[in-house]
């Protein structure tokens, strides 16, 4: 998955509005690249799944993550907060 750079967001991969509560969820067991932002600010990141090379070279702003499985995952910009203003 990647961004294209003429969407009037830029950088964002998934967008999610403020107030959207669902979960977002990943699964399977092939290689996943994502580049560009994911935006969910109060929704559960569900990753699952047993690849060797999944890759997310971009930030992650949602509520929680929760990774299950016996992959391997890489992050280029990974930090954490506890909460946001």
């Amino acid at each position: 998955m990647a961004v294209e750079r003429r969407r009037p967001v830029h950088g964002l991969a998934i967008f999610y509005d403020r107030a959207n509560t669902q979960q977002i969820g990943f699964q399977g067991n092939g290689a996943v690249t994502i580049t560009g932002t994911i935006y969910a600010l109060k929704a559960l990141l569900n990753w699952q799944g047993n690849s060797n090379n999944m890759t997310l070279n971009s930030a992650m702003i949602v509520d929680t993550f929760d990774l299950t499985g016996d992959g391997d995952m890489s992050s280029t910009s990974m930090t954490t907060r506890t909460s946001c203003p």
